[in-house]
């Protein structure tokens, strides 16, 4: 936040304010955290570069 030299600097409880977003947003109601998370959407370019990096370990 832009503050003048004179100013204090703000207290922001980072903390509360996630909390009041999840509660208002309903976040508990509307995600099922019992399922896996999707895969993310990876172009292929990355894709290969996951792959190749995760092959040692999915020879294992």
């Amino acid at each position: 936040m832009p503050l003048k030299a004179i100013d204090t600097e703000p207290i922001v409880r980072l903390q509360e304010v996630f909390n009041q977003v999840y509660d208002r947003a309903r976040y508990a109601h509307r995600i099922d955290y019992c399922q896996p998370l999707p895969p993310p959407k990876l172009s292929p370019e990355d894709q290969q570069w996951v792959d190749d990096l995760l092959a040692p370990l999915r020879s294992q």
